[in-house]
C-alpha cells in the first residue's frame, strides 16, 4: 500500500521544474528574436543607404544634363525625413581617371548614409 503522506508537496516540485523549463525556453526565444531584429534593422539601414546614394546619382545626372554650372565640391543633402538621419553626398568629376580609363567624360561618386551605415555608388560616362 502507498503511503500518501510521503507524496505531499511533490506536485510543487514538478510544477517548479516545468515552470523553469518554460522560462528557460522563453529566454532563449527572446534572445534569438532580439538578435534577428538587430540583423533586420541593419539590413533596412543598408538598403535605405543604397537608395539614398542612388538618389545622389540621379540628381548628379540631372545636373549634368540640364544645368550649365557643374558643382566642383561635394554636395550633401538630407532627404527631409525628420525622424531619420538619411542623407546623401555626391561629387561630379569631369575628365580624369576617377572611374577608370574607359570613362573620360565624367565620373559621379555618391554616398548614402542612414545612421551609421554608408553605401556608395560610382558611375562614369
Amino acid at each position: 500500500m502507498i503511503n500518501k503522506n510521503n507524496q505531499k508537496g511533490s506536485i510543487i516540485y514538478f510544477a517548479l521544474i516545468v515552470l523553469t523549463m518554460i522560462v528557460g525556453a522563453s529566454l532563449a526565444l527572446t534572445s534569438i528574436l532580439i538578435s534577428q531584429i538587430r540583423i533586420v534593422r541593419g539590413m533596412q539601414r543598408s538598403v535605405v543607404s543604397f537608395y539614398a546614394a542612388d538618389t545622389g546619382i540621379e540628381e548628379a545626372l540631372y545636373i549634368l544634363m540640364n544645368e550649365k554650372v557643374i558643382p566642383t565640391n561635394p554636395v550633401t543633402k538630407s532627404l527631409g525625413i525628420p525622424s531619420d538621419d538619411i542623407k546623401y553626398t555626391f561629387i561630379i568629376t569631369v575628365g580624369g581617371d576617377e572611374c577608370g580609363p574607359n570613362y573620360d567624360h565624367y565620373c559621379i561618386t555618391s554616398t548614402g548614409q542612414h545612421g551609421n551605415v554608408q553605401r556608395a555608388i560610382q558611375v562614369g560616362g
